[in-house]
């Protein structure tokens, strides 16, 4: 897991940033896993999230499902003496990020 040091923020946040690329990593995924139909139903917006997501939306990931591998760009910047960001020193850091997608989730039972 990515710590990043107390007088850094990122920010940028978790959700997906509208890349292409990451996109189509993820329904290449998609489609080795389940097929060319699945990877039309493939939405990054709507149907493949973290784990994280996935429960704040009262899901519960399928028990041994594999994530899907994706990588997300983080954007650090140093805080100056007032506690904002110093934007003018924004230092990018990759770190994996682990999706599922609706096929590997299931509704919470309340």
């Amino acid at each position: 897991m990515d710590t990043v040091k107390s007088d850094n923020v990122i920010l940028n946040t978790g959700e997906w940033q509208g890349s292409e690329n990451t996109a189509s990593l993820i329904r290449k995924q998609i489609v080795a896993r389940w097929g060319e139909a699945e990877g039309k139903n493939y939405n990054p917006l709507k149907n493949c999230f973290t784990y994280k997501t996935w429960e704040s939306k009262g899901f519960h990931v399928i028990k041994k499902e594999k994530a899907l591998k994706s990588l997300s760009v983080l954007k650090i910047a140093k805080l100056d003496d007032r506690g904002k960001p110093n934007t003018d020193n924004v230092v990018t850091r990759r770190r994996l990020v682990n999706l599922f997608y609706i096929k590997q989730v299931e509704a919470d039972k309340n």
